[in-house]
């Protein structure tokens, strides 16, 4: 009986040690996942993984749209007119009229003063106007008195009977009685006029 109970604590004895001899290696593995585990975990805690940074030089460059081209009309062309003389008349080149002003001491609407010879100025016109001065128009003066030829003399045409170019016989003595003054008028563009006037001094 005694012997029975010494073979059952003998083998009771045995199987706990070898329950030991295998639990004792499987927890010291157990337990160094566990730790290795916990240390790995701590870690990720600690140094989080950055976010991926995107690279500049991959990035795709913006497509540039160019603006709209504008059509701009080209400026229609000017009908350019030859150019005229400039001492020629713009619209017609014939003398219509042709008159002389004369220009002094008046005593009477016709009689002018003999010891006061007058000037005289010539207005000339054509289809575009009056001829100013200047303007490539001439005059050739012959003065009469009593019928005799006293003196010639030679301006340009002029305009509203402009005294500063006026001709102005100086020096030549009038006598009372008739007066005649032909104007001869000669242009550069070729048209050429004749006109006079008459009138007596006292």
């Amino acid at each position: 009986m005694i012997a029975d109970l010494e073979a059952k604590m003998s083998v009771r004895k045995w199987l706990v040690g070898a329950a030991l001899l295998v639990a004792i290696p499987l927890g010291v593995a157990v337990a160094a996942n566990l730790i290795s585990w916990a240390l790995t975990h701590d870690a990720d805690k600690q140094s989080p993984t950055p976010a991926p940074v995107a690279n500049p030089a991959s990035a795709p460059s913006p497509t540039l749209t160019p603006p709209p081209a504008v059509n701009t009309p080209a400026p229609a062309p000017v009908d350019q007119q030859p150019e005229q003389p400039a001492t020629a008349p713009l619209d017609n080149q014939t003398i219509t009229e042709a008159r002389i002003e004369v220009v002094g001491s008046k005593i009477s609407p016709t009689v002018y003063r003999a010891g006061a010879p007058p000037g005289y100025v010539t207005h000339v016109f054509t289809a575009a106007g009056e001829v100013g001065y200047g303007k490539g128009c001439y005059v050739h003066w012959d003065l009469y008195n009593n019928g005799t030829h006293l003196t010639t003399g030679d301006t340009s045409c002029n305009v509203a009977g402009g005294w500063s170019t006026a001709w102005w016989p100086n020096g030549t003595e009038l006598s009372a009685g008739d007066v005649r003054v032909v104007a001869s008028i000669t242009t550069d563009w070729g048209a050429s006029a004749t006109t006079e006037v008459t009138f007596s001094v006292q």
